[in-house]
């Protein structure tokens, strides 16, 4: 079975290792200094986000930040943090991300949520990143305008040790639709809990998952939560 690149770091939507060098671990039994899955649901006891609200300027494909600021309330920059007690999938936590898109012309903003720097994941070809998210409409959130669906155009995104992405790899959910969050707009239900899968093998060797907002020209708040994320 052919071994992928090892994951660096998850981003909340967006370096490098020679390419010989990936080759050469990828094809080396798992070792300690590897992680080999993730699986979360934001609890207590469970793996907790190395950053809070912090946009991933670090990795050379991470997309950063462009256009989008604080949805509210004084905030001055998108959020990507833990609430409890607020919308979980299961149990009592959930990871809430929110922003303000201000109409330019590559509204996005990627956020770091995990790091792997000292202990990388490795993607296999048979690995699949699975997750739940719920977006919010003005229904369940009055930061959001009536009639606006961008709480569905965010998805994760994982930053790999050559600093390539998924988002651009084409890969594609159960549904077939791709996984840049851009694409993802308006496939997601709003105000219900979407379950997202992803064949990790489907993509080429090099790519990497991340957690993003993207829509180019948006203006306007969007905000969701994201719950019990797995990459085995």
């Amino acid at each position: 079975m052919h071994d992928f690149p090892l994951a660096r770091s998850i981003d909340l939507a967006p370096a490098g290792t020679e390419l010989a060098t990936i080759h050469r671990e990828s094809t080396q039994p798992a070792k300690t200094s590897t992680t080999r899955s993730l699986a979360t649901g934001f609890e207590a006891g469970q793996p907790q986000p190395t950053w809070t609200d912090t946009v991933d300027t670090v990795d050379a494909k991470a997309g950063g930040d462009y256009g989008v600021t604080g949805l509210c309330c004084g905030l001055l920059g998108p959020q990507a943090d833990l609430r409890t007690g607020e919308q979980a999938h299961t149990g009592d936590v959930s990871l809430m991300y929110s922003g303000y898109a201000n109409g330019g012309s590559y509204d996005h903003a990627y956020l770091q949520v995990y790091g792997f720097n000292g202990s990388p994941l490795t993607i296999r070809g048979d690995t699949k990143l699975s997750y739940w998210i719920y977006p919010q409409s003005d229904a369940t959130t009055p930061w959001v305008a009536a009639g606006s669906d961008d709480g569905t155009c965010v998805a994760i995104d994982l930053i790999f040790t050559d600093g390539s992405n998924v988002r651009d790899s084409g890969a594609t959910d159960q549904s077939g639709t791709d996984l840049h969050p851009a694409k993802q707009c308006g496939h997601l239900e709003l105000d219900e809990w979407n379950h997202v899968t992803v064949n990790l093998g489907t993509a080429e060797a090099g790519h990497a998952i991340s957690i993003g907002y993207d829509r180019p020209g948006a203006t306007g708040g969007y905000r969701g939560y994201i719950d019990d994320v797995s990459i085995d």
